[in-house]
């Protein structure tokens, strides 16, 4: 797994120390949206996709920091916060690999997803350098439909998307969204996406 080691970005993560202090919510604040996206978490059934939009400023980061640090240990897979002033985080070059070592070193899905994932790099070194749509299709869907009924039960369905407004690249913010759709759409995945950002036409 040492590949992805190298093609991931540490930084983008909810608990990354390139990202502290995080934003936070003031206490007493933002109380109802918190409530809202709890539920939406833990209720099966519901959308496997929540667009939280807003203008800059409103907390959209505070509360995308908020939810993958409540449910870490729990219904958190991965998380990655763009910065649009980081040049490792504001394009998705490495979003897949990122996601994927995430979910390998996660204390709950990695006993389950790191062999399979370890063995589709080492019969494909260059599957980091594939298109986004393979990287998906081999470092995340693949792995995950390896595992049985009973392992699903456990499953952390949660992946928080913060700040896609802050991917440079506006094409790049439709092909993401786009592959997120049809993962869901086809029914490959049971998870569940947070996606922050401002209301841009494109999104």
């Amino acid at each position: 797994l040492e590949i992805l080691y190298q093609n991931a970005v540490a930084g983008a993560a909810h608990n990354a120390e390139q990202r502290f202090p995080p934003p936070n919510i003031h206490p007493g604040t933002r109380v109802q949206i918190l409530e809202i996206l709890r539920n939406w978490i833990n209720i099966s059934g519901t959308s496997p996709i929540y667009w939280l939009s807003g203008a800059a400023g409103i907390g959209k980061s505070a509360v995308a920091q908020t939810i993958a640090e409540e449910f870490a240990n729990s219904h958190l897979a991965a998380s990655f916060f763009f910065s649009r002033s980081d040049p490792t985080r504001n394009d998705l070059k490495r979003f897949f690999t990122t996601i994927a070592l995430q979910l390998v070193t996660s204390h709950i899905l990695g006993p389950l997803l790191s062999e399979f994932v370890d063995l589709i790099i080492r019969n494909n070194r260059n599957i980091i350098h594939a298109s986004l749509e393979q990287q998906f299709r081999e470092l995340i869907v693949k792995p995950c439909n390896q595992l049985n009924a009973e392992q699903w039960k456990n499953f952390p369905p949660l992946i928080v998307i913060d700040g896609l407004d802050e991917c440079i690249d506006i094409a790049s913010q439709e092909r993401l969204l786009t592959i997120i759709r049809e993962a869901q759409s086809s029914l490959m995945l049971p998870f569940k996406f947070l996606i922050c950002s401002r209301p841009e036409p494109r999104i």
